[in-house]
């Protein structure tokens, strides 16, 4: 053999050897993508049911923490990619409701899996009483 043919095959070892780290950095990518997508839109829901909830205070007969409920259920049911163990938690108070999502996204290998917390919260407000408010402070006269 020639010293040409060993440097030649020393490529190829040398390639495999790498290639378990290459594919550990590729997956572990692709696992954070999926984590990170699962956590914003679970944010945005909780803050779209919050916000939900807290509107419905002001309506006539309306039920703040079922509509919110409902919402964080709706919401929570589509658009994830692997979340598993998914549960809501609705806390209405006096002033505020509370969006508290739990889940569970899975890593792409070895069976582990990354516990993920959502919370989302919007104050009660009423605003007629509030433009009043603003409107009495600014000094404008009521029409």
């Amino acid at each position: 053999m020639r010293k040409k043919d060993l440097i030649r095959g020393s490529l190829t070892i040398e390639t495999a050897c790498l290639m378990p780290v290459i594919l550990l950095v590729i997956f572990s990518l692709l696992a954070l993508c999926f984590y990170v997508h699962n956590r914003c839109y679970l944010t945005a829901a909780a803050l779209e049911a919050s916000l939900t909830g807290a509107l419905e205070e002001h309506r006539e007969g309306g039920e703040p923490r079922e509509a919110a409920d409902v919402r964080a259920r709706e919401r929570g049911s589509v658009g994830f990619y692997g979340m598993e163990n998914l549960s809501v938690e609705v806390n209405a108070g006096k002033n505020k409701i509370q969006i508290l999502y739990q889940g569970e996204t899975p890593v792409l290998y070895g069976g582990f899996r990354l516990q993920m917390k959502s919370k989302g919260e919007a104050e009660i407000l009423n605003p007629v009483e509030k433009i009043r408010r603003l409107r009495v402070l600014r000094g404008e006269s009521k029409r």
